[in-house]
């Protein structure tokens, strides 16, 4: 996974801008493609089924805190990463690449950099999913996962270092509610969207953020 990143990140990271995420979609779907034809090595639209799992985390007790402490190292790593001084170059680049570069950042190797360490982790999820599923399929490579990870993020808010967590719970719960009452999910989701773009663009995050600094300047 961390090789396979490492070189789509080596184009990707050569754009910017709309054409960056024109340029990781494309990548994406030339692997759902690759996966859905190649029969012999993925089982195509029947996936890759009869994953072994260890016997140590076989039963689903085991394997829960198995996960658990995984996601926690994970995201502890990921923390002391986002504090450190590599983090806050990174912050520097996305908010003005310019004038990072101008101070002698690489602004380019930066973005590789995340690229890398985003898809090393999202290949961890990866396994763990497969594990616990006993089987990979190729849906899960479609560009729509991407988008529902795009919308994660932007109702947690990417500003935030939990708000992706806070909108994948978010966005789990919605899902779970609206289909006991309706299977029109992707039309929720769709306004979902729109809510997001024009009245939270920094997320719920952000929300209680203001909500929090309003109550206290009120006080």
């Amino acid at each position: 996974t961390i090789s396979a990143a490492g070189i789509v990140a080596y184009f990707c990271t050569r754009l910017t801008d709309i054409y960056f995420a024109m340029l990781t979609l494309a990548f994406s779907m030339l692997v759902w493609a690759i996966a859905f034809k190649w029969r012999s090595a993925t089982g195509g639209d029947d996936g890759f089924v009869g994953i072994l799992v260890p016997d140590l985390i076989g039963d689903r007790t085991r394997f829960y805190y198995f996960t658990l402490i995984l996601v926690t190292a994970s995201v502890a790593l990921l923390w002391s990463i986002c504090h450190s001084a590599f983090g806050r170059t990174l912050v520097a680049v996305r908010e003005n690449a310019v004038r990072a570069g101008f101070v002698g950042v690489n602004t380019r190797l930066m973005r590789w950099w995340a690229f890398v360490i985003a898809g090393t982790f999202a290949g961890i999820a990866g396994a763990i999913f497969g594990m616990f599923h006993r089987g990979m399929y190729v849906e899960s490579a479609f560009w729509t996962q991407s988008a529902t990870v795009l919308i994660m993020t932007l109702l947690g808010g990417m500003f935030s270092f939990f708000g992706p967590a806070i909108g994948a719970a978010t966005l789990f719960i919605l899902e779970r509610i609206t289909n006991e009452y309706t299977e029109y999910w992707p039309t929720v989701l769709g306004v979902v969207l729109l809510v997001i773009l024009l009245f939270l663009p920094d997320g719920l995050s952000g929300l209680a953020r203001r909500v929090h600094a309003f109550t206290t300047k009120n006080k």
